[in-house]
């Protein structure tokens, strides 16, 4: 994936989410640790983010999939 794509879900996961929750809440919502969401706001290469977390991280949010997550993996 794109680097660049990464970062832009990573910026747009981190400005989201800092209006309503802290990395550590939200990842308790989602049932993931907080680690999880640190790779994805930092955009970490190491980690590839499935359908399912995008889904669970938009809904834990009030907004689409698509708010955060514009663009194909």
């Amino acid at each position: 994936m794109d680097e660049h794509v990464r970062r832009d879900w990573g910026r747009r996961l981190r400005s989201r989410r800092s209006n309503f929750f802290t990395q550590e809440k939200l990842a308790e919502i989602v049932g993931t640790d907080q680690s999880i969401i640190s790779k994805i706001e930092t955009g970490n290469p190491n980690y590839r983010i499935s359908d399912d977390m995008k889904w669970k991280i938009a809904g834990a949010l009030g907004c689409t999939v698509d708010d955060i997550f514009p663009y194909p993996a």
